[in-house]
């Protein structure tokens, strides 16, 4: 018996389940591919080429692409009364089109140390 894998791959042996699939295949095929967040029908994705406006980052998430950022936009509604999608968006993109919306969310997600903390690491003259 020979069993052939989505891949084309032939086995002689017994498949183990589709881990053996995912095991072969190669990383280019999925850094190529861009990731969509869910949509739901009718609906329309905003954007910053469409002169949407974006409200927040909600959430980040890394990229296949060395040092890009993906980065999930809530968007205020169009002027005709649609709702966007939320959409994700490279932080390249929104650097360019938006830098302060980076800096708000960058800006929001530092912590300090208490003061003592601070005392400690600051030297004494």
């Amino acid at each position: 018996f020979f069993f052939q894998a989505e891949d084309g791959i032939r086995d002689a042996q017994e498949s183990r389940g589709l881990g053996d699939v995912y095991k072969r295949q190669t990383q280019q095929g999925t850094e190529k591919r861009k990731v969509q967040p869910r949509k739901q029908q009718g609906a329309e994705e905003g954007s910053f080429e469409q002169n949407d406006k974006a409200i927040k980052i909600a959430s980040v998430r890394q990229s296949d692409v060395p040092g890009e950022v993906l980065c999930t936009i809530e968007w205020e509604p169009r002027e005709d009364g649609t709702q966007p999608e939320d959409s994700l968006v490279s932080n390249r993109e929104i650097r360019k089109f938006d830098p302060l919306l980076l800096i708000d969310y960058y800006e929001s997600k530092l912590r300090f140390a208490a003061s003592e903390q601070a005392e400690k690491r600051t030297p004494t003259r």
